[in-house]
């Protein structure tokens, strides 16, 4: 299986050794390069490249990476979501502001650009968690019809079909693809606008050609998707909507 994933940032401490990193070594590779991620560092090397010389590398460009780290930081707090009763939260790549309050039954629902969400006194639940639960409730459903509408629209266009497609809970990924052809979205892309969604998707649909992330791989993604490089960090600096 393939996947477009994100975890958690790993943080650096300042004037301490550079020790929290992932080595690839790969015996086609000729040239070391660092990927900074909010997953960790990783650092892909040729087969031969000792341990040692991977360490000293890195720590000569402790600075750089601190400050890559620093920039994804950032962006995570950027597009943090807070719940509070008037304020906003992202959909399909503009704010809505929430509203809640209690009534006969609970719901959601979109009236022009205010998101109404409906408590019920009889719920157990405290209030912010009932919000949260009917707040994931309609945007997965919303993902569900949006999602697939762009899977139709790209799998016409670069002319591969999927064997299915469901909208899932990830914690750690935007999407995947197996060699089935089943391909699955995480609900939270609908947080984001369609140019995001559309790249996750064009991503996932490659997949279906290509079980990897070769250059064939990339070439495809790129025919289709020429800025992707800036889609792929914008969804890096995202990262807060998957952990929500």
């Amino acid at each position: 299986m393939s996947s477009l994933a994100l975890a958690n940032i790993k943080h650096l401490k300042m004037n301490a050794p550079l020790d929290n990193y992932t080595v690839v070594r790969s015996s086609k590779r000729k040239t070391a390069v660092i990927q900074v991620r909010h997953e960790g560092v990783v650092v892909r090397v040729p087969s031969g490249v000792s341990d040692q010389w991977v360490s000293q590398w890195l720590n000569s460009k402790k600075a750089w990476i601190e400050n890559q780290l620093s920039h994804l930081k950032k962006g995570a707090e950027d597009h943090s979501i807070r719940l509070e009763n008037g304020g906003c939260i992202p959909f399909n790549g503009r704010e809505l502001r929430i509203t809640w309050y209690y009534g006969q039954k609970q719901d959601a629902y979109l009236e022009q650009n205010e998101l109404i969400v409906v408590l019920s006194k009889r719920s157990p639940k405290p209030e912010v968690d009932q919000v949260k639960a009917l707040l994931k409730k309609w945007y997965r459903e919303q993902a569900e019809q949006y999602i697939s509408a762009r899977v139709q629209v790209w799998q016409a266009r670069m002319e591969l079909s999927p064997n299915s497609i469901q909208v899932r809970d990830y914690k750690r990924r935007w999407g995947s693809c197996n060699a089935m052809g089943d391909l699955s979205f995480n609900w939270r892309l609908i947080f984001g606008e369609t140019e995001l969604i559309d790249y996750v998707v064009i991503h996932e649909l490659a997949h279906i050609k290509h079980l990897n992330h070769s250059r064939s791989f990339w070439l495809l993604v790129e025919s289709f998707c020429s800025d992707w490089r800036s889609k792929r960090k914008a969804l890096h600096q995202r990262v807060s909507w998957i952990l929500w």
